[in-house]
């Protein structure tokens, strides 16, 4: 029987735990494709992640994996103010240096690519000058 025909006649309450039900029978299913896990054994790592597959399908490929929760710092109005302050001066300092690398990283090239020319400007002079001097 179709999943479709089964909630024809559900309403309310009823079929949005007939949807909530297929979507996490769905989900054991598809946990278990992608991992060697029974459908117990998803359902239990399923709730300890709170019904998120990824983490559980990446516990599966590594079981050292876990999420890492950033701590909240709460700071008072004008601390977040001068933090955020800090923050925008040190990209833009960040961001300066970083222009200054390159427009130094092209004039050492520049200098270079000069300096080559001007050497074989030389040796053609100088070949130059040795043909004028034999013929």
């Amino acid at each position: 029987m179709d999943f479709r025909e089964k909630i024809k006649d559900l309403s309310g309450a009823a079929l949005q735990d007939a949807i909530m039900k297929r979507r996490k029978e769905e989900i054991i299913s598809l946990i278990c494709r992608q991992t060697d896990y029974t459908s117990e054994k998803a359902e239990e790592r399923l709730l300890f992640w709170k019904n998120n597959y990824l983490h559980v399908i990446r516990e599966w490929m590594n079981p050292n994996f876990s999420t890492k929760k950033k701590e909240k710092t709460y700071t008072s109005v004008n601390q977040g103010i001068i933090g955020e302050i800090r923050n925008f001066m040190d990209e833009g300092v960040r961001q300066k240096k970083l222009e200054d690398r390159k427009k130094a990283y092209i004039q050492h090239k520049m200098a270079e690519a000069k300096a080559k020319k001007e050497k074989v400007m030389k040796e053609k002079a100088m070949l130059e000058g040795n043909k004028k001097i034999i013929t």
